[in-house]
């Protein structure tokens, strides 16, 4: 009798079992989907982990299942590590860090991911209530308007004729001012009436970005068969970022570039593409795949920031993103790309944007646009975005450039 009832207890077990096991996989899923990609190393490897158990259990005692019991431990180790570091950088380093803007409340960002750009606003159509504190005292209180299309409003005729491009980061999103504050938007006041705009600029986006929207929007979505300008700004970490090379560009579109110069989409930074043509490449892919683990990214770091080859490999793969998306704005649009270079004290860029130059690209110093001497009011003070006044002085100088949209 015991024999014969032990069979469907057995059999329950191991229904229960796949049933937990499912359920579990499915949930990881589930997770991955709805979470930023901060954390889907961790579920990754969670996911592992279960397999690991499966074959614990599936598999009979001996040596096969003590090394699936071992790789399961070592797999379940690491999810909790990367878990409990990814969880550790979004509440004490970002969440909690008091002088980091909030939106909305507390919210330390209201982004979501998107599939070409990495990221992208939350939601569309909406205002977000923008406020960063320094020391206890307010550094900036504004509103962020945000269109439809997941971008900064701008306020241009809506059924003008033209339309102006903007690409860029923060500074061009207009981080720390008010919606009429912002550069496109007080470009587009003193252009004339016969124009509008599209501000595609992002928080944390850099140049790759704006070559990732102009090769995956159709020119007809983009803008009207008249655009008097594209403009852009440049910063110099703008070439760090599209390596991936700070915590939150880890999950960034990803170009390659080839011996020639040129720059070719190779999938997200945090994901390997399958184009490997040498070992440099190859370790750089590399890297960029295992920094989408946030323990790996915080005990690694960026040794690429010091080393002089990767340094020259930088720079050469920022004037490559920003030749080719200049050279497709002049096919579509016939028009050139104008950059705005935020320079450092070291005068980084100088050379970057003399090289540009040299490639046809319209590139300018940002000094060369404000109405006289570099002033600190120039900057939002505690934060380091554009103050509206340097805004102002900068769309008046770039109006004249174009001439307007009468």
């Amino acid at each position: 009798m015991g024999p014969t009832q032990s069979r469907p207890t057995r059999h329950a077990w191991r229904i229960a079992w796949w049933a937990s096991f499912g359920a579990g996989l499915i949930g990881l899923v589930v997770l991955v989907k709805v979470t930023l990609p901060f954390f889907h190393f961790g579920l990754y490897l969670a996911m592992a982990s279960l397999v690991a158990v499966a074959l614990v259990v599936l598999t009979p005692k001996g040596g096969l299942q003590n090394g699936a019991l071992t790789l399961a431990a070592l797999l379940s180790t690491l999810a909790a590590l990367e878990v409990i570091t990814a969880a550790y950088t979004e509440v004490v380093d970002i969440y909690l860090d008091p002088d980091r803007p909030r939106f909305n409340g507390d919210a330390p960002r209201y982004m979501r991911e998107h599939p070409e750009l990495g990221f992208e606003a939350q939601d569309a159509s909406t205002k977000i209530h923008a406020r960063r504190l320094r020391d206890g005292q307010i550094v900036y209180d504004v509103t962020y308007t945000i269109d439809a299309q997941r971008h900064r409003v701008t306020d241009g005729n809506k059924l003008a004729p033209c339309t102006i491009l903007f690409f860029g980061d923060s500074f061009m999103f207009g981080t720390g001012v008010e919606d009429n504050e912002t550069l496109p938007n007080q470009l587009l006041a003193q252009a004339g009436i016969r124009c509008r705009g599209v501000n595609y600029g992002f928080h944390e986006y850099g140049p790759h970005q704006m070559l990732r929207t102009l090769e995956t929007i159709p020119p007809a979505e983009m803008a009207s068969d008249c655009v008097p300008a594209a403009f852009t700004t440049l910063l110099p970490d703008h070439g760090r970022r599209a390596r991936g090379l700070f915590y939150w560009a880890r999950f960034a579109p990803r170009y390659d570039l080839t011996a020639d110069g040129r720059v070719l989409a190779a999938g997200r930074l945090h994901r390997f593409s399958g184009r490997l043509t040498s070992w440099a490449a190859f370790r750089r892919e590399l890297l960029g795949v295992l920094r989408g683990s946030a323990l790996f990214d915080r005990l690694y770091q960026y040794p690429e920031l010091v080393d002089r080859d990767e340094a020259r490999y930088t720079d050469a793969l920022l004037i490559g993103l920003i030749t080719r998306a200049a050279d497709i704005i002049r096919e579509r649009f016939h028009v050139r790309l104008t950059v705005i270079g935020w320079d450092d004290e070291q005068r980084h860029l100088r050379p970057i944007l003399a090289e540009l130059s040299d490639r046809g690209v319209d590139a300018i110093d940002k000094d060369t646009l404000l109405a006289g001497p570099w002033s600190p009011d120039y900057l939002i003070a505690g934060d380091g975005h554009p103050s509206a006044k340097a805004n102002r002085q900068i769309a008046a100088a770039l109006a004249r450039r174009i001439g307007g949209c009468q």
